[in-house]
């Protein structure tokens, strides 16, 4: 009789093991699961991220799917004085780029947008950095400001930094050209950075086509 009771309260208490361990395995499966989801949506949102540096001074800029803007924040590293986190929303990043276009021996940060549709035109979005300490945003002039230089532009533009100059491209189009099918040069144009009033800003130094 005594040897019968033993044996029940063994099985019993391996029937008890058994269930902890399970519901242990479905607890750590289900934690893995979440963490893994979380992880795979926070990247499937992420659309552009880059760190770009100068000297001892970087820039860690993310974007962030939201429809057909994107949020953007920048995080500084490296200034003296202002450590903030710059967030706003814009058009989707094609790329950024590092460098300092008014030599003074601190960096301007560039970002380049894209609209979404067939027109894909261009925008700019440029930082400068003040003395090491702080950075603010430069202005940058629209397209259409000038009209000789916004003639036959219907966006596809390219920005990039050439020889410390900002410079922008875009093909030319013609009376009647389909928007795929520009039938003309394209328009190359520099800018300089100079300081403004209010804050610095990019004014067109030459225009030419090839």
């Amino acid at each position: 009789m005594i040897k019968s009771l033993f044996a029940i309260v063994i099985f019993i208490a391996m029937l008890s093991c058994n269930s902890n361990t399970e519901n242990e395995t479905k607890k750590e499966t289900s934690d893995s699961t979440g963490k893994t989801a979380t992880a795979e949506t926070i990247k499937d949102s992420t659309a552009y991220n880059k760190v770009l540096t100068f000297g001892n001074i970087s820039f860690d800029v993310t974007s962030m799917n939201e429809g057909s803007l994107q949020q953007v924040t920048i995080q500084s590293a490296g200034l003296s004085v202002e450590k903030k986190v710059i967030m706003f929303k814009s058009d989707p990043i094609v790329a950024a780029e590092i460098g300092d276009l008014n030599g003074d021996g601190y960096p301007e940060l560039l970002i380049y947008t894209q609209s979404v549709g067939s027109g894909s035109y261009g925008k700019l979005i440029a930082f400068s950095v003040n003395a090491g300490k702080s950075i603010s945003q430069a202005s940058f002039p629209e397209i259409g400001s000038d009209p000789k230089i916004k003639k036959g532009y219907m966006g596809h533009d390219k920005f990039s930094i050439v020889n410390n100059q900002l410079t922008r491209v875009f093909p030319i189009y013609n009376e009647g050209d389909p928007n795929v099918q520009p039938s003309g040069k394209k328009r190359v144009i520099t800018y300089k950075l100079k300081d403004g009033e209010a804050s610095r800003v990019f004014v067109v130094d030459k225009v030419r086509e090839i």
